[in-house]
C-alpha cells in the first residue's frame, strides 16, 4: 500500500499498480499517456544521420489494441480519483474524440481542451507538411474539483512555452558509438507547464498520480509545489533517472 503522504515513484505495470492505490484517493490525475502517434518505421538518410524510432512504449499492434489499453488504465484511476477530482491528459489530436468518449463512459465531465504551443518545435525533415508544433491537453473533471483561477491574463487555453531544454532536458547518461549523448525521453515535458496545470487544479498537500510517470516531471514539480505524487514508471531507464532527479531536490 503506498504512503499517500508522500512523493514516491513506482517501477512496474500501471494495471499492476493502481489497483493497490486506495479508492477515492486522488485529488488529480496529470499523465502524458502513450497516445499512438509514434508509429512511423526509421527514416534512412544518405548524408546525415538517420532517425530511429526509439518510442517503443507508444507502440501497438493496431488502433482497436491501443484504444482497449486507454479504456482500461482509466476505468482504474477513474475509481481512485476522488468524488471531486480533476484529470489533464495529454493526448495525439487525431484521437482525443476517443478519449473524451471513453472518460464520459467513465462518468467523467468535459471542461475543455488546452493547446500546449510549442514555441521551439523540430524542423521538418521531409518538408511536406506543417511543424508539429501544438500538444492538445484534454481537461476533465469529476463532481466539483478545486479550480483556482490565476487570473485573466494567464488562463488562456493556449499555453506557449519551449520544448523542454538543457539543463532541463535529460539526456541518457550512456553515449552512442560516435560519443554522442542523445534526448533520454522524447517527450519529456517542461516543468513550466506542469507547474500551472498544478497550480490551477490543485491545493498543497493534496495527492496527485502520474499513471505514466515517465522521467518523472510530475513528481518533481509536486514535490517544488508541497504536492504529493504518486508516480509510476514502467521503463527502469525513466524510472531511475527520476528517482534521481527527486533525489537532488532533497539534497
Amino acid at each position: 500500500m503506498p504512503d499517500l503522504r508522500k512523493n514516491q515513484i513506482f517501477l512496474g505495470n500501471a494495471l499492476e499498480i493502481l489497483p493497490i492505490i486506495p479508492d477515492k484517493s486522488i485529488d488529480l490525475m496529470i499523465t502524458d499517456p502513450p497516445f499512438y502517434i509514434m508509429t512511423k518505421k526509421n527514416i534512412k538518410f544518405k548524408h546525415r544521420t538517420d532517425i530511429v524510432q526509439t518510442a517503443h512504449f507508444d507502440q501497438f499492434d493496431s488502433y482497436d489494441n491501443f484504444l482497449q489499453f486507454t479504456e482500461s488504465w482509466l476505468k482504474i484511476i477513474v475509481k481512485k480519483m476522488k468524488d471531486d477530482a480533476s484529470a489533464y491528459i495529454f493526448f495525439g489530436a487525431q484521437y482525443i474524440t476517443d478519449l473524451i468518449r471513453i472518460c464520459e463512459k467513465l462518468n467523467m465531465r468535459y471542461k475543455g481542451i488546452i493547446v500546449w504551443h510549442k514555441t521551439n518545435p523540430a524542423p521538418k525533415i521531409r518538408k511536406s507538411g506543417y511543424l508539429s508544433s501544438t500538444e492538445l491537453i484534454l481537461f476533465m473533471v469529476k463532481g466539483k474539483p478545486v479550480f483556482n483561477f490565476l487570473g485573466q491574463k494567464k488562463m488562456h487555453n493556449l499555453i506557449e512555452t519551449p520544448i523542454c531544454q538543457r539543463p532541463e532536458r535529460l539526456v541518457n547518461p550512456k553515449p552512442n558509438s560516435k560519443r554522442k549523448y542523445k534526448t533520454l525521453h522524447p517527450t519529456q515535458k517542461p516543468e513550466s507547464l506542469i507547474e500551472h496545470l498544478i497550480l490551477v487544479s490543485s491545493n498543497p498537500n493534496q495527492l496527485v498520480c502520474d499513471p505514466f510517470a515517465g522521467t518523472g516531471t510530475i513528481n518533481k514539480v509536486c514535490q517544488k509545489l508541497n504536492r504529493y505524487c504518486i508516480g509510476i514508471e514502467i521503463n527502469p531507464d525513466y524510472y531511475q533517472a527520476a528517482i534521481e532527479r527527486l533525489n537532488h531536490l532533497n539534497k
